[in-house]
């Protein structure tokens, strides 16, 4: 599948600007047995889609939330997986740092059954790493409610940029 993120624009996490962010991640079905493209939008207006996702972090001490809202309205029947050991539902690290800078809990919505909330947090704690320049980049991890099986989408090319 052709790299169809790098077309998009870059939702940029901003420290400076917010220190949350209410996005939204619609899961999209296979055509012919072909993975497709899941868009992710701002929350705030749902026209504005994005294909990538640059962390910046001003200073040290810092963290950026991501609220991840999963609309089920097109694939019926997934959630977030749940991983019920550490902190990392709903996402897939890709880079070999990943674990020491993210924090992701599935959650339920009030009166809801499933895992359609993502909270990510992302920070920055070291000075050391922020020298590093370290680059983190994940994919989301969610998986049908009736079999158990993953479905992995999402940005390969998530980049991090330190102050």
């Amino acid at each position: 599948m052709a790299n169809i993120c790098a077309d998009k624009p870059t939702f940029v996490a901003d420290l400076n600007v917010n220190d949350t962010f209410d996005l939204t991640l619609k899961p999209v079905a296979p055509v012919n047995g072909e993975a497709q493209y899941w868009p992710l939008y701002n929350a705030a207006n749902p026209g504005e889609e994005f294909g990538n996702i640059l962390f910046q972090f001003r200073g040290q001490n810092k963290k950026i939330t991501l609220n991840i809202t999963l609309d089920t309205s097109e694939v019926e029947g997934i959630q977030f997986t749940k991983t019920n050991q550490g902190n990392f539902d709903g996402i897939v690290g890709l880079s070999t740092d990943f674990k020491q800078e993210f924090n992701a809990k599935a959650g339920k919505p009030k009166g809801g059954t499933d895992y359609t909330e993502l909270t990510v947090t992302a920070s920055i704690q070291t000075s050391e790493l922020a020298e590093a320049g370290n680059n983190f980049s994940f994919l989301w991890l969610c998986e049908m409610i009736d079999t158990g099986m993953n479905i992995v989408s999402g940005d390969p090319d998530a980049q991090y940029e330190p102050e």
